[in-house]
């Protein structure tokens, strides 16, 4: 039977009807579906177009078809820690002389490209990798490597565009000033109505001035002694979460703080008892990736040193762990920038003339990501960029300030100030 001669299937007796839902017809639903997956692919597309794969350069990671858990996880390691680097670079500077690669897409590509998957631990990488978005070029690698995800590496579908949608909508859920930060640092985009109640609640919070006063201390203690050293305590604080323009919005337990900071003298000790950290190793130290060339270059007018490495601290912290009397069930660790910041403000303390040491990695924008209870998602994996703070000799700022340094800096505003917090 030619096709000409094939009687035509009369179908005017099928009628399928769609059913409200939520009370909505299909006539206005269905074009709503529609118009968001259409808007989510544009934007994902547009933002897309602000790379050029062909020019953007990534050192590729050597896989096989199948690798061990440790493998895999060194890849989103080495991807969040790669990806952490870009997200500092001023956008400026990025506009006139770098092209930002597209490394967390690529991670997460060459992570399906291996089996096992963890989808556990790829939710974890994107989750924390939010900390990272700080410009445009960032946000589409971004998109991009939340939707491969979502495809588990395979062909775009509907699927995996409406699974990306509904893992954006969570992180907006645990994060509310993340549509904030993406519209007022990121995007910056003239076209969004600001006459939207929505918006018009994001913005007057984040024009709130801090108010200090509203900050809170329990109970204080009497200050200790630990061998020669002074610990002045710092109360347990209250401070008042949800305000993008508060850094340090996290309740702090109660802690001890070094009433000055490490002196020479008491880093000279160290090196004493530990010689691998002595300036006459420091080519090997320098090989290693611990210190760079102006390690312990400090001027010799000042007390306390200056010129040591994230790492060589590290170093000075369990050696000084093992050496003084630290009291049964404390730690002595770096300061968070909350605990400088609550100390700072119930001491009243006296300004450093340098920098000082915490033990966080520096994101930019992290404040704009705590949940309602004011706590941030945690770092993927440790980076090199760490959080200073305080304030140092060469910048005339009253305020205490934070900062940037690469963990194997050894700077002459860049110093030694330890806290007591009780072990976990």
């Amino acid at each position: 039977m030619s096709r000409n001669n094939q009687k035509r299937v009369d179908a005017s007796h099928i009628n399928r009807k769609l059913k409200p839902i939520l009370n909505i017809q299909p006539q206005i639903y269905i074009p709503v579906i529609y118009s968001t997956v259409l808007i989510f692919i544009a934007l994902i597309i547009f933002l897309g177009v602000l790379y050029n794969p062909k020019k953007a350069v990534v050192k590729p990671i050597p896989l096989t078809l199948t690798t061990s858990s440790m493998d895999k996880q060194m890849i989103l390691e080495r991807g969040f820690e790669e990806a952490s680097l870009w997200s500092i670079i001023d956008e400026k500077e990025i506009k006139k002389r770098y092209r930002i690669p597209p490394i967390l897409s690529s991670t997460v590509k060459d992570y399906y490209s291996t089996s096992p998957i963890n989808k556990d631990e790829i939710k974890r990488f994107l989750t924390s990798s939010i900390k990272l978005v700080t410009n445009q070029l960032i946000l589409s690698d971004y998109l991009r490597a939340l939707v491969i995800s979502k495809s588990e590496g395979k062909m775009l579908s509907s699927s995996s565009i409406k699974n990306s949608a509904i893992f954006i909508d969570n992180l907006i859920k645990k994060m509310p000033d993340l549509p904030l930060l993406i519209e007022s640092k990121i995007i910056t985009a003239k076209s969004v109505d600001l006459n939207i109640d929505y918006f018009k609640d994001l913005k007057e919070r984040s024009n709130k001035v801090v108010n200090t006063n509203a900050i809170s201390f329990s109970k204080d203690k009497k200050d200790i002694m630990v061998d020669d050293f002074l610990f002045n305590y710092i109360p347990k604080s209250e401070i008042q979460p949800r305000d993008v323009n508060f850094l340090h919005n996290v309740s702090q337990d109660g802690f001890y703080i070094l009433d000055k900071m490490v002196s020479r003298n008491n880093f000279s000790r160290f090196i004493k008892e530990n010689p691998y950290w002595d300036t006459e190793n420091k080519e090997i130290l320098i090989e290693a990736g611990l210190v760079d060339r102006y390690y312990l270059d400090f001027d010799l007018e000042n007390e306390y040193v200056t010129n040591v490495s994230f790492y060589a601290t590290q170093a000075w912290l369990k050696w000084a762990m093992n050496n003084y009397n630290i009291p049964e069930g404390w730690s002595l660790e770096l300061p968070t920038e909350n605990m400088w910041h609550a100390a700072t403000i119930y001491k009243n303390m006296e300004q450093n003339s340098a920098w000082l040491w915490t033990n966080q990695g520096f994101y930019l924008y992290d404040h704009y990501l705590s949940d309602k209870n004011g706590k941030l998602p945690k770092e993927f994996t440790d980076i090199t960029p760490k959080t200073v703070v305080g304030r140092n000799r060469y910048i005339n700022k009253k305020e205490t300030g934070r900062g940037v340094q690469d963990a194997t800096w050894c700077t002459p505003y860049l110093g030694i100030r330890p806290v007591l917090v009780r072990k976990k």
